[in-house]
């Protein structure tokens, strides 16, 4: 594949607000601060409805750090894949970025940053999801550059990942 080919790259676009420690909203058109390009060799689902978002505060850390900015796929939020990273409104209406355990009626929110303890959102019957969508991608400014960085959607002890640097194993791609 020819790297510079435009149809090897998808366009996303990377909305103002941040997320995991502020409040963002809906994401609407004029909240378009510029554009997310990601390589088709990241393997992001063919067809994606992908929004990309910085991420504010340590939660996530070391995984997602603070200041990254994650493509969500918006369209991703229906199966949750145990442990899997998403973005996740809260009681406050805020968003979240955070590992998703579903439980009958509630949804555990857990935090890769060992000092951020995991908490329960209740999800009544017949409410709205409060999944956002699922985090497929990751930039990572590094001093000097800026690198993209796979995310393991799953930590289930022998689990194959699917990432950007490992496309062999049975889960969905980052």
């Amino acid at each position: 594949m020819n790297h510079l080919d435009k149809g090897a790259f998808i366009t996303v676009p990377l909305v103002a607000g941040e997320i995991a420690a502020s409040a963002a909203g809906r994401f609407v058109e004029d909240q378009i601060e510029d554009w997310a390009v990601i390589h088709s060799s990241r393997r992001v689902r063919a067809g994606a409805n992908l929004v990309a978002v910085r991420v504010k505060g340590p939660s996530m850390e070391p995984t997602v750090p603070d200041g990254a900015i994650v493509a969500l796929d918006i369209d991703d939020n229906q199966e949750i894949a145990h442990n899997g990273i998403y973005a996740v409104r809260v009681e406050t209406g805020d968003l979240a970025i955070k590992r998703v355990t579903l439980e009958p009626g509630r949804l555990i929110l857990t935090s890769d940053n060992p000092v951020e303890p995991p908490r329960t959102l209740e999800v009544p019957e017949g409410a709205d999801n409060p999944i956002v969508g699922r985090v497929v991608w990751m930039w990572v400014e590094s001093p000097g550059r800026i690198k993209p960085l796979a995310i393991p959607m799953v930590s289930e002890p022998g689990a194959n990942y699917t990432t950007a640097n490992n496309q062999q194993g049975r889960n969905k791609t980052t």
